[in-house]
């Protein structure tokens, strides 16, 4: 009944009621919808991190940190909106919070007189407790204090080299990364006792000396204090029954007292319960990326459809995707093929959560459609509806295309089967990967231009930037330029995996991940946090732009200057420096003359792929 195109998915009046809410709180359309800073309570001057960080001055820095985050979830009050089921809001936005980029983070800005805080006073209590934060120091994505203050470093790329690297605007290495997609089926299968469960297992295997004890310590604690946050909902919600006149909104939250008690410690039965215990790992996660709710949420879908539930199945599951969509969801993906034998997994949820996305309208919640040859088009044809009612989303990615691409990089086929979409459309194997967003995006354009100028900055001429070469003036053949500009791209290559590599020992260090790695395959196995090696897929990702522009760009020196010699080297240098402004005829010839990357020219590919391949 969900892939009808024909008519939209009528909402209860309760889910109604909860859409009408949502709406008021929603943030204005002009601000950003992605992240989870939302404040939909006051601070009124709590810093929980600071209260938590001065208590325990000695305490294993891990320790301290997964307290820190508890405690910042347990002084949050909490906050259940008329006729809603499922319950939890995001933090407000404390002086001090932890992220899953780099770690422990000063929020100077929110440090305000309006938020409740003696702003002197919190300022500098922060900036005490801003060596103890992290045991490696934050570093901002320019790492200029590391390539300041680490030897390694000043070895390789000294800071005067790496400024010139900056105002060039080559790349940002070891910049904003830590999308990764917890393992919602480990938690759904376990429930929060069995977590604890599976940490005290390898606990007893792995805990050989201190700094790993502590590490299973802290994911003890951070599970204790979902249950515990799981908990102080139940209690609140059975104080608002008993002193609620209405009798249905009196059972509302009888209803929600009873599930949130139930799955702060059994594992779920029921879509309710379900959706309301993904919810919980979902906002300590920050509400970032959720993976493939429509197949981890199927057995608990059928077993409420067989045996009947609290709500029904359309409650559950729009009331988990208003609350995504409130929030802020960076990503969740529907659809593919089944792990075990790769045939399409298309079920009744993913036509559901597609209505539901459907009847929001809105830029989020973000939602991405795998597709392969044998996808139903039922599912096509519902996917084509909502983008023609005006609607971006669904995207939608091949398997035809990303299964196989894992396949190289040695991930298994059953996982590969398994991927989902995170971020900004990066691939992952939820719950096994440390690959989410990238650990520095890297400028090939910039790199064909630094060859260009024999390795000078193009920001500023009189520096060597790279290594000395000849111009493309002075070089005589293509294949010459070429080689030059694979010796500047060996050379820049370098630096920028090294400087990611330091991003990743920085959040290493600084746990940045701990929540995340209590819910990914293999940490806890290990006894290895999640950015220092714990995932079972544990490479970086480099975001590289500019390929395109770049094969481009060379087809167009080797076609019209080399080959056939229509443009001069010396009057391409002077039409580049004049952007191009009193030469419309050679620009027109270099637009529409030469063969463009995309454009199915064997030449051109093969040059695009010679390059990243190198």
């Amino acid at each position: 009944m969900y892939k009808n195109i024909d008519e939209k998915l009528q909402f209860t009046n309760r889910i109604k009621a909860v859409e009408a809410g949502v709406r008021l709180r929603l943030r204005p359309s002009y601000d950003p919808r992605e992240g989870t800073l939302i404040d939909p309570i006051p601070t009124d001057g709590r810093n929980p991190f600071a209260d938590v960080f001065e208590e325990m001055p000695d305490a294993p820095y891990v320790i301290v940190l997964a307290h820190a985050i508890v405690r910042s979830w347990l002084d949050t009050p909490c906050v259940i909106y008329p006729y809603e089921a499922v319950v939890g809001i995001t933090r407000p936005t404390y002086a001090i919070m932890e992220h899953f980029h780099w770690g422990v983070e000063p929020y100077y800005w929110e440090i305000t007189e309006e938020r409740g805080y003696d702003v002197k006073k919190e300022s500098d209590r922060v900036s005490a407790l801003s060596k103890r934060l992290a045991p490696v120091p934050y570093l901002d994505p320019y790492f200029e204090e590391l390539v300041r203050s680490d030897p390694e470093t000043m070895a390789l790329v000294d800071e005067k080299r790496y400024q010139e690297i900056e105002k060039a605007h080559m790349y940002g290495a070891g910049g904003y990364q830590g999308h990764t997609l917890p393992n919602y089926v480990t938690l759904l299968t376990n429930g929060l006792d069995g977590m604890l469960e599976i940490i005290d297992k390898y606990a007893a295997i792995n805990a050989k000396d201190q700094e790993t004890a502590d590490f299973y310590e802290a994911n003890r604690i951070i599970a204790r204090g979902m249950i515990a946050h799981l908990e102080k909902y139940a209690a609140y919600a059975k104080e608002l029954a008993e002193k609620e006149p209405n009798p249905l909104q009196k059972r509302y939250y009888q209803e929600i007292a009873e599930n949130c008690a139930y799955v702060a410690h059994n594992k779920p039965k029921t879509l309710y319960q379900a959706v309301q215990l993904a919810w919980i790992l979902s906002l300590w996660d920050w509400v970032d990326c959720i993976g493939r709710i429509d197949q981890f949420f199927l057995p608990f879908y059928e077993y409420s459809k067989e045996h009947g539930d609290v709500i029904s199945v359309e409650e559950s599951v729009t009331s988990f995707m208003f609350k995504i969509w409130e929030c802020g969801s960076h990503n969740s993906t529907l659809g593919g093929c089944h792990p075990e034998d790769g045939t399409d997994a298309t079920n009744e949820l993913s036509y559901l959560f597609l209505q539901v996305l459907r009847n929001i309208h809105d830029s989020h919640p973000r939602m991405v459609v795998r597709v392969a040859e044998d996808t139903p088009k039922e599912l096509t044809d519902l996917m084509i509806k909502i983008w023609s009612e005006g609607m971006c989303d669904p995207t939608v990615v091949s398997d035809t295309t990303v299964i196989p691409g894992l396949l190289n990089y040695g991930v298994t086929l059953e996982d590969a089967r398994n991927y989902a979409t995170l971020g900004c459309q990066e691939i992952e194997i939820p719950g096994k990967c440390n690959t989410g967003c990238e650990d520095g995006s890297f400028n090939l354009a910039k790199v064909f231009e630094i060859a260009m100028l024999g390795g000078k900055s193009p920001a500023n001429p009189e520096y060597q930037l790279g290594p000395v070469t000849k111009t493309f003036v002075e070089c005589e053949t293509f294949e010459e330029f070429y080689e030059n500009f694979k010796t500047q791209l060996r050379y820049f290559t370098e630096i920028h995996l090294f400087l990611c590599r330091k991003g990743q020992e920085c959040r290493a260090a600084n746990h940045a991940k701990l929540l995340k790695g209590l819910f990914t395959d293999g940490c806890l196995e290990k006894g290895i946090p999640h950015d220092a090696g714990g995932p079972i897929y544990g490479y970086g990702v480099v975001e590289t732009a500019g390929l395109a522009a770049t094969a481009d760009s060379m087809m167009a020196i080797k076609k019209l200057v080399f080959d056939e010699k229509r443009i001069s080297k010396e009057a391409l240098v002077a039409m580049l420096k004049a952007n191009f402004e009193g030469y419309e005829r050679e620009r027109q010839m270099l637009l529409n003359g030469v063969p463009k990357f995309g454009n199915d020219n064997a030449e051109v590919d093969a040059l695009a792929v010679d390059i990243l391949d190198f």
